[in-house]
């Protein structure tokens, strides 16, 4: 798998006509617009601080293939040292750093501290979760929380240890976790294989390294990210939904989705088309000013996450959407897609029907990855369990319990895991 993606260098030109920033208003632009109620996975200062460090980070991945091609090695080593360094600070410089940490201070406390004990880490963890709550769902995060709260109070360590992971893991941003995860593993590969004087293979990583690097430099300005953006501020302006402020929220959603087809597989184009016509008849509502289903709005915007990360996805592997063959890594990246539908359908909708036919999507392209030469045994065997658990709620479309819940985040988790080791 890894050796394939070396094959790919060629397509990062169409890559980024498929992903291309388009100009538009700023994010500080946003916030005088809006007013303080903006999602944008981070903070507007974080994100300006991000940027910043990924463009140090690049510069410091360039000169180290430089260096390579000079045969100047020891400075090619400490190139890459400070770009590990950096991509080091941008994951605690996160919006969400404060809730994971206090988080994986708890799961540390539950190995050697009473469950009584653990209880008191928890009202902090709470804290970080509401300031950052502007910028980012933490609904599920806080759902896990409680969940692991009801642990700790009936002394069940084990059943709040698995709620502390799943509250971190739904603090994901993805645009940013996921392109990061994937740079510093290359970067650290490539020290590797320099420290074992072989520079070529060095070389090659650092190139896949770049384009993770890139990705984080520009995930959050590709049209998809503006139209999740502006969902959410219509998701979370929703009492005022006959105004004329959640009305510019779902006309710049409708442009951005406008803008975010081109260069898609038909497939991606499809799903685009599909999330602009239910976003079009809510729009017709709200022009008429008849009910909108808050459930409804929230599912968009769901589904615009989805396929945003979708795109990040791509972005960051350095592989084109439209024309990528690759078996297996498009298939997870697909599978997750199709997964977090069933899961918008599923738990906030209520759709079943919609729901078992997103699921069935979901478990042909696992089912299509477990076949591919290109995955390894341990992926196959990761894949084989996401199946199962796939087979689980095809089986329960309808329900909306614990274990439902518990179930798709296996799944989502799961498939993350994978895609960020393409």
């Amino acid at each position: 798998m890894k050796e394939q993606l070396l094959k790919v260098g060629a397509v990062v030109t169409t890559l980024f006509v498929a992903t291309a920033v388009v100009p538009g208003p700023t994010r500080a632009q946003a916030i005088r617009d809006n007013g303080p109620v903006l999602y944008g996975s981070v903070s507007p200062q974080v994100e300006s601080t991000l940027e910043r460090t990924a463009a140090v980070v690049l510069r410091h991945l360039s000169e180290a293939r430089y260096d390579i091609y000079r045969k100047a090695l020891p400075h090619a080593q400490r190139e890459m040292s400070e770009a590990v360094r950096l991509l080091n600070t941008i994951r605690n410089d996160l919006s969400t750093a404060t809730a994971k940490n206090l988080i994986l201070i708890a799961r540390n406390h539950l190995k050697y501290d009473t469950a009584d004990r653990v209880l008191s880490d928890l009202p902090p963890i709470y804290d970080a979760l509401d300031r950052i709550s502007v910028y980012l769902p933490t609904d599920k995060a806080r759902l896990h929380l409680d969940r692991a709260r009801i642990y700790l109070a009936g002394r069940n360590k084990q059943g709040a240890e698995q709620e502390l992971v799943h509250a971190a893991a739904s603090l994901r941003v993805v645009e940013v976790d996921l392109p990061l995860l994937r740079s510093q593993r290359y970067v650290t590969a490539a020290e590797r294989y320099l420290a074992a004087r072989n520079p070529a293979r060095a070389d090659e990583l650092l190139k896949l390294a770049e384009y993770a690097a890139l990705a984080l430099y520009r995930a959050e300005h590709i049209p998809l990210y503006g139209a999740k953006q502006d969902l959410w501020l219509a998701f979370r302006n929703y009492s005022a939904l006959h105004n004329d402020t959640f009305r510019r929220f779902l006309a710049q959603a409708r442009e951005n989705l406008g803008k975010a087809s081109a260069g898609l597989s038909p497939s991606g184009q499809e799903q685009i088309a599909a999330l602009s016509r239910e976003l079009s008849a809510l729009a017709q509502k709200q022009a008429t000013h008849e009910p909108i289903a808050e459930a409804a709005l929230k599912g968009l915007w769901e589904r615009s996450e989805a396929l945003a990360e979708r795109s990040v996805a791509y972005m960051s592997a350095g592989l084109s959407e439209a024309e990528t063959t690759l078996a297996g890594e498009n298939d997870i990246i697909e599978a997750r897609l199709h997964a977090a539908y069933a899961e918008s359908y599923q738990l906030t909708t209520h759709e079943p029907d919609k729901a078992a036919a997103e699921l069935t999507k979901a478990s042909g392209y696992v089912e299509h990855a477990i076949g591919s030469r290109s995955v390894s045994p341990a992926d196959r065997k990761k894949l084989r369990a996401i199946g199962a658990f796939l087979a689980y709620l095809t089986a329960h479309p309808g329900s909306g319990d614990a274990a439902v819940q518990d179930r798709y985040d296996a799944v989502i988790e799961g498939l993350d895991g994978l895609i960020q080791t393409l």
